[in-house]
């Protein structure tokens, strides 16, 4: 009975969230008053799906009071990349590159043609003045909470960070056919409306940077990079922009 009345609990927590009935009054489940020590209606508690149901309402709720915070209202902490001095990498793993603070930076073992490439073609551009890739444990203040496709939250860490002398871009790089996956979709919007709360910063709190976000697949690379294109010119026709809260491209 304690995890039921945990449950019981979460259940009034959640709708107090979502703005809901007060504490006073007793929970609903699924539009329905909802006494758990009436007619053993506890017993609902214990399907998987319910308890899902309720966790899931509750991390939607959370995450979007976090995409949600104005420039106005957010309370800034400033990080820096060069915080982490190092990352790991193996030499026959990484590649040597300039424009960054790190030396070599790490490339999948398994299909990281894409990244290589990618890498290299940034250090070419004289009008790029820096960019990293970003390690997930090593930069885990980068990471933007999302809900998976199954509704429950998840940390999104993306893979570069690349700047320009007026702009900053997030850029994500995913193989032929992940684009149109849902979770790829969910990724995406949780980062378009983060460079969205941070370009509602004053200048001075983003270094005076536009932020972007920049979802590339393979085959635009692979054709930008051909045709002997900048990385940053791909990276600026490319960036998605939020539209009346519809994520809209110039490119996918």
């Amino acid at each position: 009975m304690v995890a039921v009345a945990q449950l019981v609990e979460l259940l009034i927590v959640v709708q107090e969230v979502a703005g809901s009935s007060p504490v006073s009054h007793p929970p609903r489940l699924f539009g329905k008053p909802f006494d758990p020590f009436i007619n053993e209606q506890w017993r609902a508690l214990l399907v998987d799906d319910i308890a899902h149901h309720i966790a899931s309402v509750f991390a939607t709720k959370i995450t979007g009071i976090g995409n949600s915070t104005g420039g106005s209202n957010a309370e800034v902490y400033h990080h820096m990349l060069s915080e982490t001095e190092s990352i790991p990498v193996r030499a026959h793993s990484s590649i040597e590159v300039r424009h960054c603070i790190y030396p070599r930076l790490p490339i999948p073992t398994n299909k990281g043609g894409l990244e290589r490439l990618f890498i290299q073609w940034l250090g070419q551009d004289t009008k790029i003045e820096a960019f990293a890739k970003i390690h997930e444990y090593k930069h885990d203040w980068l990471r933007r909470p999302y809900l998976k496709d199954d509704g429950m939250p998840a940390q999104y860490s993306p893979d570069f960070l690349v700047r320009t002398a007026t702009d900053l871009y997030v850029v994500e790089t995913k193989g032929q056919g992940f684009l149109t996956q849902e979770n790829t979709k969910r990724k995406k919007r949780a980062a378009l409306a983060w460079v969205d709360q941070i370009n509602r910063l004053d200048p001075d709190d983003r270094a005076g940077l536009d932020w972007h976000y920049v979802l590339l697949d393979e085959q635009t690379i692979k054709s930008w990079q051909s045709k002997g294109t900048r990385a940053s010119e791909l990276l600026d026709f490319a960036m998605l922009r939020e539209i009346d809260g519809i994520a809209q491209s110039t490119l996918l």
